[in-house]
Order: C-alpha cells, then sequence, then structure tokens
C-alpha cells in the first residue's frame, strides 16, 4: 500500500472519530417531525455535493419507507433547466435561492451541503430560506465555513481545509447513518 492510501486512510479515520453522532441522532428527529407535518425538504450542494444531495434525496424519499408516507424531497441540485436558466439569466450564486424562493414555505427544510461551508449559492440559499421561515440544516466539513453560523443545525466533521475527499466520504456515510437511524426510530 502507497503511503498516500495509509495517510488517507488514517485521516478518514480521524474525521470519521470527530463526527458527533448525537448531531445526527438530532437531524433525524428534524427530519421525522418533518415527513411527519409532511413539510418539503430541499437538498442543494456543488459538485460532488451535488451527487450526495441527489443520493440523499432518494435514500431519504425511498430507503425509509414505512407505512408511514415517504418524504417529500426536491433536490435543487438536479434541477438542470433552473440551474443553466438562472445561472445564464441572473447569476450562479442564486442558483439555489431562486428555487427556494418560488418552492419554498414556511417550516420546510433546507439541507445543505458542503465541504468548505464557503459556496456563496449555499449561503444564499440559506439567507433566502431564513427569509421564508425555512429552516436549515448544514452537512459540513473543514472549519465549516460561513455556512457554520448560519444554518439552525449542523452536522459538521471536522476536516483539515482541502481535503475534499475525506469530508466527501464522511458525508456519504453520514447520509446512510442518518437513512437508518429513521428507520430504526420508526420501528419502535
Amino acid at each position: 500500500m502507497t503511503k498516500f492510501v495509509s495517510d488517507y486512510i488514517s485521516n478518514f479515520k480521524v474525521a470519521l472519530n470527530s463526527l458527533d453522532l448525537s448531531q445526527v441522532d438530532r437531524a433525524s428527529d428534524l427530519l421525522l417531525t418533518k415527513r411527519q407535518n409532511q413539510n418539503s425538504i430541499y437538498l442543494a450542494g456543488n459538485g460532488g455535493s451535488a451527487a450526495l444531495a441527489a443520493h440523499m434525496s432518494v435514500d431519504l424519499m425511498f430507503g425509509t419507507q414505512t407505512s408511514q408516507p415517504s418524504f417529500k424531497i426536491i433536490c435543487l441540485s438536479s434541477n438542470s433547466a433552473s440551474i443553466t436558466a438562472t445561472g445564464n439569466d441572473i447569476n450562479f450564486e442564486s442558483i439555489f435561492s431562486r428555487q427556494i424562493r418560488h418552492l419554498g414555505m414556511k417550516n420546510d427544510l433546507l439541507i445543505v451541503i458542503s465541504a468548505s461551508g464557503n459556496s456563496i449559492n449555499l449561503v444564499n440559499a440559506v439567507n433566502e430560506a431564513k427569509e421564508l421561515g425555512i429552516e436549515t440544516l448544514g452537512i459540513l466539513g473543514f472549519d465549516g465555513g460561513n455556512l457554520l453560523g448560519l444554518v439552525d443545525h449542523v452536522i459538521h466533521v471536522k476536516t483539515s481545509i482541502g481535503a475534499y475527499g475525506i469530508t466527501e466520504d464522511v458525508h456519504l456515510l453520514i447520509n446512510h447513518l442518518l437513512v437508518e437511524n429513521i428507520k430504526e426510530k420508526v420501528a419502535k
């Protein structure tokens, strides 16, 4: 095994050990409350986090189904027509906030996923959500960035700045922990 691979695995273990599972548990409760109240949940991220937002939307919608209704989930990162129209006609910084403005209702939930916590389009979406009375949850990495102080709820994986792969690996694990935790809570 190369030193890089060995270091990567060691750094992944450190990041994993930094994960506060009580944050995951509280997020599971928040999601269940939103489902029970039939609120919509919006997910957004850029790059690898956009892929995770799409993955998470499917896992929450279909992977947690029980006798109760499924989650009402919209992945804002997956709407290429809206993203390109907004990017072309307005600016890239508004690609998520514009969708929230048109779709969001008071008491809904916006989940933003970001390794750096500094993506201006996610910051703008959180600010728009707050204006509409929408709760926000950040799944963040590095030092949490600007989003750490903006979101209402957080799952923060403390990683080295620039450690995108490790951060995204733990974020994917968080998705699966949320799904399994929700299934376990509903089964009780």
